[in-house]
């Protein structure tokens, strides 16, 4: 098996995106850290999957960046896309301080992913089989910003329909 390195052939739109949602002085509440934006960004950029699932919205940054280093990857290795990459799943309208609708960093950091990811407000991981029409998921992303059992149900739910060799990654 070879590996190659994704970042040599054309760093810098993957990486000046990154950098730059990492840099930003106005964080979201509950956005990752930098250290988690760039390797959430690498697993993504790695797996370049075909169909993603996010538990728990929040701000909408993570999943903005997950779509748009995903459509960047996929463009570096001439791959077509078109309707959503990404689902992301969120059992609330508006974040914590109810001053935001859920997902509304997505227009802020990426808003050339609003066509690729869809916004599942009022529904849980246990409604991801209908949401992805039993089409299998290469990649999900359970945001850790909720607590013990819901992380573990939400696994349970998503890998009944994780494709083999799908990921998970849990913050």
């Amino acid at each position: 098996m070879r590996w190659a390195c994704p970042m040599r052939s054309r760093p810098r739109a993957k990486s000046n995106f990154l950098s730059g949602i990492a840099a930003q002085s106005c964080v979201c509440s509950g956005m990752l850290s930098e250290p988690e934006i760039f390797f959430a960004g690498a697993i993504a950029s790695i797996l370049r999957p075909r169909l993603t699932v996010e538990i728990g919205t929040g701000s909408g940054s993570s999943a903005a960046i997950l779509a748009r280093v995903i459509c960047l990857r996929r463009a570096e290795l001439g791959q077509s896309y078109s309707g959503p990459l990404l689902h992301t799943i969120d059992n609330k309208t508006h974040c914590l301080n109810a001053a935001e609708p859920i997902g509304f960093a997505i227009e802020l950091l990426a808003p050339a992913m609003r066509d690729h990811i869809a916004l599942h407000l009022l529904r849980d991981s246990s409604d991801c089989g209908q949401i992805v029409n039993g089409a299998g998921i290469d990649f999900a992303f359970v945001d850790g910003n909720h607590s013990h059992p819901w992380p573990l149900c939400d696994v349970l739910h998503l890998q009944k329909l994780m494709k083999d060799g799908g990921w998970i990654l849990i913050a």
